[in-house]
């Protein structure tokens, strides 16, 4: 029931941004993303460097047992997910207001590449492997559209000297700190054998046991939120012992406790079955279709925000980012504005009426 009305609400907001007629609504909804995920971000990363123990010195996040938190995030996996949206409503933000004519000295283009470059220093200090991973897509498509657009900038040679050496500045710093800490430890076993690692084959019993829970129940599935219930009845916990290892577990009797698949579209089909699923999938479905029946998805802004959705959807096939309010309410907000901008740059460039070239005489 909790995943059913968080839908509804991100909905609900997806309709209200899509439909939305006001010019600075979508912009400042944008900054708004960007501003909050780079606030979160440098509060993550100080709490990593500074072996911070809470949330915001107010939530004692280590001491009831979420030693995965990161910034006001509870789960790390999905921080990294919320700030690749962000990051990439950022660097949309920047090709918009890069490519306007208003004075080169009022453009505050660059400083959302700033916010882009502590966002991405956000996902690194999280220690999200996948996370991380999942935010290349954006920078790929950022590097891309950079190389074709550069030119069309309208912004001074001696503005974009002074980004450079701040953003040099900025990845210089951010990686001597980075590479002191933690997060530089989890981003070496990236180069490691993927089947040694713990959480992977965490993530193995939990796919192939959920993928027979959803054989047991395939067409209506087990119900919305009924996957942490019904779960242990199909759970292989002698083997999960045995093969994972965890020392920690073994010492203390414990076993897992699986409350998400660690896998949203496996999450959605043994919990909706393929009827809900399907109906699930329509929603976004929709805005998706009018997005891509517009050629103006392959501009640059709708591209960028495009590629930071995929991000997210590549990223819940390993991970449940999607369970998060903030992740599924902003994910399904920059799948709107998408679609605002792609219709109505169409809306923008229709042909006059044959009237409107008329003068009425009283």
């Amino acid at each position: 029931l909790r995943f059913l009305i968080l839908v509804l609400t991100a909905t609900g907001v997806g309709l209200a941004l899509m439909n939305q007629q006001d010019r600075k609504t979508l912009p400042a909804t944008l900054i708004l993303i960007s501003v909050s995920g780079a606030t979160i971000a440098l509060i993550g990363t100080v709490q990593v460097n500074f072996g911070n123990q809470s949330i915001l010195g107010i939530f004692d996040a280590k001491g009831r047992g979420l030693g995965l938190f990161f910034g006001t995030f509870l789960y790390k996996n999905q921080a990294a997910a919320f700030f690749n949206l962000a990051m990439a409503g950022s660097i949309a933000s920047f090709l918009n207001l890069a490519s306007q004519t208003r004075s080169q000295r009022s453009n505050p283009s660059l400083l959302f590449l700033i916010f882009a470059i502590m966002l991405l220093i956000g996902t690194v200090a999280s220690r999200s492997r996948f996370g991380f991973v999942c935010s290349l897509p954006i920078l790929t498509a950022f590097g891309v559209i950079s190389l074709k657009r550069m030119g069309q900038w309208r912004l001074s040679k001696k503005w974009v000297l002074m980004a450079g050496v701040t953003l040099t500045a900025i990845i210089i710093t951010g990686s001597v700190f980075l590479f002191r800490s933690p997060a530089a430890k989890h981003l070496k076993t990236l180069n490691s054998e993927i089947t040694e690692d713990f959480s992977f084959k965490q993530r193995k019993f939990a796919y192939q046991s959920g993928l027979e829970m959803f054989a047991a129940k395939p067409v209506y599935g087990w119900g919305a939120g009924n996957f942490r219930h019904a779960f242990r009845q199909f759970q292989n916990v002698q083997a999960e012992s045995e093969e994972v290892g965890n020392t920690y577990m073994e010492r203390h009797e414990l076993n897992f406790f699986w409350q998400h698949a660690h896998n949203d579209y496996l999450e959605w089909l043994i919990e909706l079955g393929v009827v809900g699923t399907l109906i699930l999938f329509s929603i976004p479905g929709y805005f998706f279709w009018r997005i891509f029946k517009s050629s103006r998805w392959k501009e640059p802004v709708p591209l960028m925000l495009l590629a930071g959705l995929a991000s997210t959807m590549i990223h819940a096939l390993v991970d449940f980012p999607f369970q998060n309010p903030a992740v599924l309410v902003t994910w399904f907000a920059i799948l709107a504005i998408t679609t605002n901008y792609c219709d109505r740059e169409k809306d923008q460039r229709r042909p006059p009426s044959a009237d409107s070239g008329r003068v009425r005489i009283r």
